[in-house]
Order: C-alpha cells, then sequence, then structure tokens
C-alpha cells in the first residue's frame, strides 16, 4: 500500500511539473525536474536535459544538458537517448564522436522516436553518403516537416508534391511555397487537397497556429474564400500575428471594416508591422464606406501606428 501511494504521489509531481513547463513557467518547474531526477526520475532528467539545452528557466549548458540526457538515457528514455545522439554528433558538451550518435539515433528511431529518425537520415547523409528514405518517411509520417522536405526534395516531382504539402500541413513555410509554386502551373494540387486539409485540420485543431496559417494560404490560393477565413481566424485565435493581418486584409477587400480594424488592432498589437502600417493610413486618411465612418482623420494616432510599424521593421513606414 506503501508502495503504492508512494507512486501515485510522484505521478501527481509529475503531472504538475509538466503542466508548469507546458506554460511556459520554466523557474517554477527546473527546481521541481531536478528533485525528481535526483531520484532516478527518467522523464525529470530528460526535461532537465531539453531545459540547459535550449536555456528554458537556466542558462544554456550544453555540459549539464548532455549530463541530464545521459542519464535519462541511461535510465532507458528512449527520447533523450535521440537528444545525447544529437549532442554527440555535434559535439555539445561532450567530444564529437559519430559512431556513438550513430547507434543511439539508429535505436532511437527504431522505437519512434521521429526526431531522432530525422537526425539520424541527416548523419548518414552527411557522413556515409547515404540516403535513409524508410527512416524519413517514418519521420515524416511522425510529424516531422524537415523530413517531409527532404524526402521531396529528392523524389519524382509527382511523389515530392505529396511530402511538400504534408509538410506545408505541419506549418513548414519552404513546403507550402513549394505547393504554391506547384499550383501556379498545375492542378495537380486540387487533386491532393483532401489529404492535406485532413493532416492540417488535425495540426490546427492542436493549436498549431502555423497550419492555420499554411492552410488558409492554399486555399486562397485555390480561390475558396470560406475556408481561407475560417482557418486565417482559428490561426488569430492563437494570437499569430500573421494570420490576424492575412484576416484583415481579406475582411478588408471584402469591405467587411469592422472586423478588418479590429484584427488589424489585434495583430499590430502582437508584432505585425504591416498591420501597423494599415492602421496608419487609415487613420491618416480616415475610413468611410457610404454615409458610414469607420474612422475619423486623426494625425496623432496615424503617426503612433507609423511610428510602430518602423520600429517593428515595416520600412515603408519609416519615411
Amino acid at each position: 500500500m506503501r508502495k503504492i501511494l508512494l507512486a501515485l504521489g510522484i505521478l501527481v509531481s509529475l503531472s504538475a511539473n509538466e503542466s508548469l513547463f507546458e506554460k511556459g513557467e520554466y523557474k517554477k518547474a527546473y527546481p521541481n525536474f531536478k528533485q525528481e531526477c535526483n531520484k532516478d526520475n527518467s522523464n525529470a532528467c530528460y526535461r532537465l536535459g531539453e531545459m540547459n539545452e535550449f536555456g528554458l528557466g537556466t542558462g544554456i549548458s550544453y555540459s549539464y544538458a548532455y549530463k541530464y540526457y545521459k542519464k535519462s538515457c541511461d535510465l532507458n528514455n528512449k527520447k533523450a537517448c535521440g537528444s545525447l545522439g544529437k549532442m554527440y554528433y555535434l559535439g555539445l558538451g561532450v567530444n564529437k564522436d559519430i559512431k556513438k550518435a550513430n547507434d543511439l539515433l539508429d535505436n532511437a528511431c527504431k522505437n519512434d522516436i521521429y526526431e531522432a529518425c530525422d537526425n539520424y537520415a541527416y548523419l548518414q547523409k552527411k557522413e556515409y553518403k547515404e540516403f535513409k528514405q524508410d527512416e524519413l518517411f517514418k519521420a515524416c509520417n511522425g510529424g516531422i516537416a524537415n523530413s517531409c522536405i527532404e524526402l521531396a526534395n529528392n523524389l519524382n516531382p509527382n511523389q515530392g508534391i505529396d511530402f511538400y504539402l504534408r509538410a506545408c500541413g505541419l506549418g513548414d513555410d519552404y513546403g507550402c511555397q513549394m505547393v504554391s509554386n506547384w499550383y501556379l502551373t498545375t492542378q495537380v494540387v486540387n487533386n491532393k487537397i483532401s489529404n492535406f486539409s485532413d493532416l492540417s485540420d488535425k495540426e490546427c485543431n492542436n493549436k498549431n497556429y502555423k497550419a492555420c496559417k499554411s492552410i488558409g494560404d492554399i486555399y486562397r490560393y485555390l480561390n475558396n474564400i470560406e475556408k481561407t477565413q475560417m482557418y486565417y481566424e482559428q490561426g488569430c485565435e492563437l494570437d499569430d500575428k500573421d494570420s490576424c493581418a492575412s484576416l484583415a486584409v481579406l475582411q478588408e477587400h471584402n469591405n467587411d471594416f469592422e472586423k478588418a480594424i479590429k484584427n488589424y488592432e489585434k495583430s499590430c498589437k502582437i508584432g505585425d508591422g504591416y498591420s501597423c502600417s494599415r492602421l496608419g493610413y487609415m487613420y491618416e486618411d480616415g475610413l468611410k464606406d457610404n454615409d458610414k465612418t469607420y474612422i475619423k482623420t486623426d494625425s496623432s494616432k496615424s503617426k503612433k501606428f507609423f511610428q510602430k510599424a518602423c520600429e517593428l521593421g515595416f520600412t515603408k513606414a519609416c519615411n
């Protein structure tokens, strides 16, 4: 009974720590993960490796990242073994060792650690000139957009478009650009859009804002305005400035000025220079439609928005 209660206590503690991690409260989570790692909890040790590698709640320290990944891997955490393999390959926190890296990444990939499959394929290509199609396919199906791009770049065009679509559905900008280039020259994208739509739907509903924007862009190329707007709205609700800006442009084009202004304001607030600039022009000239005034001329507000647009790097607003 005591062992059961102890195990439940550990699970509750880990759940609380994971909740802190997911919320971005890394400084609070770090000492808690450290305490659990000292009790040989592999997941806690893995998180510490991740936090030290990327500077989450602590300074970047590759030596500590290596230390915690190794301990977690020794405790049979396959995800940590994949990260450890990457550390050996890049020589981060430990001397570079291609053989150890290769073995760790290969084993982690066989245990369905998709990032490890992507890194293993990269190592094989870089060091041994081997194209690992099966591992890339596995990683791509597991949600690693980079592997989808690598497959698309190395397969014939008719096969490649499927993988560009998948990468785009996962929110990869390059994948979306390649899909749009295809659409400009062929209707093949139209015939494959349903599979892409299913994936993007899933990713967008899982709060991948890039996927929401990506599928919105593709439907815009396909001139499906209803679906374009729906996905831009979802991305904007997730506070993606690009989705909000694209949605506002669409709404302004359709003379839905109240909503357009609202979304330009939101996008500007979260850092989109174009949206700030657009508001600057609206306040500079005023905005009327028939007998309704949406924005009155206001030089001081216009100046404020132009200044913010300039500070955000939208240089056309700096004059």
